[in-house]
């Protein structure tokens, strides 16, 4: 039985071509180009893949819905180069596999070696492509931040998609000229580890920077996310201890690879105004990264902008609620573990947010569905991190990105407040979130760290 990636490839690359460009490529230089401002245009550069508006996935695609956008759109990005590059008086079928050969060595290139690599790309043993294709499928499978559940990877989902997006784009149009040769994918998945390892840390460095009453909950809810990104042992052991311990400035410049700068500073700066709260630690630590990375100024400012236009026309797709596949992931997403820590301090919650007034008025006016204007909601930002530093293992919400999980409390409190027909609805999440406890002990948490990395 066919598997679901080599159905999604067969279909992407049958469906009509995309719309043409209007010159070939005077050199390969150029077709790179291409591809990285496609990529940049579709939302790919900051992990967060736009459809074209009359693309349609796959009706079976259910929790994989996340990964087959963004293979989409990739697919998409190698179709378009395969016109740049290729010569006209080639066949339309032949083309079209060329294209698909090419995307198949892609991804083999990032997920699998170079012999499954070379095996796709050449496309002469139907059935050892089928394995190889498999093995690829089982691979990007284990990746969360790939998957279907973003809440898992609330700071490093769109960090690490962009990564995998540039190194899968450019192994396929390095593709289109030969076979991978021996070590390529050595060398290209070591170079999307120490990107994915730059990120990690420039992410968590802004969390140092966050105004919060305990770093190191702050510190617990990262470590939780690193573990559940599915990634190799080994890079998940490098990822967690800068997590723990996020590099200074001057040890976080020798981590950034020198082509990886703009995109390191870009992905801060995403982190840092997602939620729409940017606070005057985060917009220092912001500029002082900007400066350590020896970026100029007007780069710093025009990478600023172009990520606050981003994220102001397309908040949706921003949004980890949005594209989450559930709350039954394989271990309970942080929305869950959010859930649980608002019911266990419902006295000290509601004690504060009485204490408040406004605040109770604000939930409420929220959750029935009405609109705060943009003076409420920063007001109710600024309240609610006053509740959170009354009930320290709320911290979550302190984590750039965090108040995109708005919504959960919103679930939650103050749900007397609300009418019965936005109660009813919530009763299965009540059950779910309390259905586990998930206090651990600093003792609890190194040891699960160690079962975990043994386990993978």
């Amino acid at each position: 039985m066919r598997r679901w990636l080599a159905r999604f490839i067969d279909e992407a690359f049958a469906r009509p071509p995309v719309e043409r460009p209007p010159a070939p490529a005077r050199s390969r230089l150029h077709a790179r180009r291409v591809m990285l401002a496609s990529l940049a245009h579709r939302g790919m550069s900051l992990g967060a893949p736009l459809l074209r508006r009359e693309q349609a996935l796959s009706r079976d695609a259910g929790e994989l819905v996340p990964l087959v956008r963004w293979l989409a759109v990739l697919a998409d990005h190698v179709d378009l180069v395969g016109h740049v590059i290729d010569a006209p008086e080639l066949a339309r079928a032949d083309a079209a596999t060329r294209r698909a050969r090419a995307f198949c060595a892609g991804l083999a290139t990032l997920y699998a070696g170079d012999e499954e690599a070379q095996i796709l790309g050449a496309g002469l043993v139907p059935a050892r492509a089928e394995k190889a294709l498999f093995g690829i499928e089982r691979e990007i499978e284990k990746r969360r931040y790939l998957r279907g559940n973003p809440i898992v990877g609330l700071l490093l989902n769109h960090a690490f998609q962009s990564v995998d997006a540039r190194a899968v784009a450019l192994a396929a149009l390095d593709a289109y000229d030969e076979v991978p040769k021996k070590g390529s994918a050595a060398a290209v998945q070591r170079a999307a580890a120490t990107e994915r390892l730059a990120m990690m840390a420039a992410i968590a460095g802004l969390s140092e920077w966050r105004e919060v009453i305990d770093p190191d909950v702050v510190r617990s809810a990262s470590l939780w996310q690193v573990k559940a990104l599915g990634l190799p042992r080994a890079e998940t052991a490098r990822l967690l201890e800068q997590a723990k311990s996020p590099a200074d400035l001057s040890r976080l410049v020798t981590l950034v690879p020198p082509g990886a700068r703009g995109r390191v500073f870009a992905h801060t700066v995403l982190a840092a105004v997602v939620d729409g709260r940017v606070s005057p630690e985060e917009r220092q630590f912001v500029r002082s990264l900007g400066a350590a990375l020896a970026l100029e100024g007007a780069h710093q400012r025009r990478i600023e902008r172009r990520v606050v236009a981003f994220v102001r026309a397309h908040k949706q797709e921003l949004d980890p609620l949005h594209h989450a596949a559930g709350f039954a992931a394989a271990s309970p997403p942080i929305a869950v573990r959010v859930a649980r820590i608002v019911f266990e301090n419902m006295d000290a919650l509601w004690k504060e947010i009485r204490e408040t007034g406004d605040l109770a008025y604000l939930l409420a006016k929220r959750a029935a569905g009405n609109r705060l204007t943009k003076e409420e909601n920063a007001r109710m930002r600024d309240q609610l991190v006053d509740v959170v530093k009354a009930v320290p293992s709320l911290a979550v919400f302190t984590l750039p990105g965090g108040f995109v999980l708005l919504p959960i409390v919103l679930k939650l409190l103050p749900w007397d407040l609300r009418p019965s027909s936005f109660r009813a609805p919530d009763a299965r999440f009540h059950a779910f979130a309390r259905g586990q406890a998930d206090a651990l002990t600093d003792e609890d948490l190194q040891k699960a760290e160690d079962e975990f990395l043994e386990g993978l």
